[in-house]
């Protein structure tokens, strides 16, 4: 983790800190699919659970009362078992690009960045996966502060959820690169988790970026996984979903902080 110096600081901001005790669950971990399955025990329609998430993720909403479209008792129910916390942001960073990196403090202390990329007509954000990593790559500062723990889905979602309330036009942030903090594909489950979900969480514009990204996440899983079996061949031979011809991690990462696609 790089150093303070040159942050802003926060002020008046209530994250997630301090409510370690909070033993309701937080919404964000859940799939739509979970939610659903939630819903349905209590007799609840399956069609709320996408009108939950919208509100969410889309309308920004922090507090299932304002719900407006949601029956009275359903609002009444959700707050008892779920809660929809904030990262907190402790400190951000402006350079004369106009590149933000963000601070954000998690439940238990940790700390993460993310990074969010102004383009010509949109941003790119860099999203941490995991708290410090493991991989020790002699050029990431990452590396010092050796692995300490995988986030949560609900974490890697909250910094694109938070950092799309900080912008005044968030339709324009249509672009993730999981380049941030950490080895997005040793912390898979919760990845491709925040993928599914996010489907949710992107302008129309935006919504083919977050569904090719998952399918470059399955897909460069499914090569590292033929190559460790000792399948190489089959691994160069196997083609990306939708006719792609085979590209590198690093190749497909460059595509989407340049805003291109193949």
């Amino acid at each position: 983790m790089s150093s303070l110096k040159g942050f802003k600081r926060i002020q008046g901001f209530e994250g997630s800190r301090g409510r370690v005790n909070d033993k309701r669950i937080n919404i964000l971990d859940l799939s739509r699919e979970q939610l659903v399955d939630w819903l349905a025990e209590r007799g609840i329609a399956a069609y709320r659970a996408g009108q939950i998430l919208k509100w969410i993720y889309r309308r920004q909403k922090d507090s299932f009362a304002e719900m407006s479209d949601i029956a009275k008792d359903v609002r009444a129910l959700l707050p008892q078992h779920f809660r929809i916390p904030r990262l907190e942001i402790q400190a951000m960073q402006t350079s004369a690009d106009g590149t933000r990196k963000y601070l954000f403090g998690l439940a238990d202390g940790e700390r993460i960045e993310s990074v969010l990329i102004p383009e010509r007509d949109h941003y790119t954000l860099c999203v941490s996966s995991q708290v410090g990593c493991a991989q020790n790559c002699r050029f990431c500062l990452t590396a010092k502060s050796k692995l300490r723990r995988n986030l949560a889905q609900g974490e890697i979602l909250g910094q694109v959820r938070d950092i799309k309330k900080d912008l005044p036009q968030p339709e324009q942030l249509t672009n993730l690169v999981f380049m941030g903090m950490g080895e997005p594909l040793a912390n898979f489950d919760h990845l491709l988790g925040a993928l599914q979900v996010g489907r949710l969480d992107v302008a129309e514009g935006g919504k083919l970026n977050a569904l090719q990204a998952e399918h470059d996440v399955q897909e460069t899983a499914a090569a590292i996984s033929g190559a460790e079996d000792g399948d190489t061949d089959r691994t160069l031979r196997r083609p990306l979903r939708g006719g792609r011809s085979g590209k590198g991690e690093a190749e497909l990462g460059q595509e989407r902080s340049s805003g291109r696609h193949a």
